[in-house]
């Protein structure tokens, strides 16, 4: 179930940081941005 969830959000590493990904890139970047 894990394996099949995973598939459709975006990969987590163990830090809690969205990998490189279309969605994850879109919805994780202004949020860097902002603590930059």
């Amino acid at each position: 179930m894990l394996r099949s969830q995973s598939a459709a959000i975006p990969p987590v590493s163990a830090n809690g940081t969205v990998l490189k990904t279309r969605a994850g890139s879109r919805a994780e970047r202004p949020e860097q941005k902002q603590k930059d």
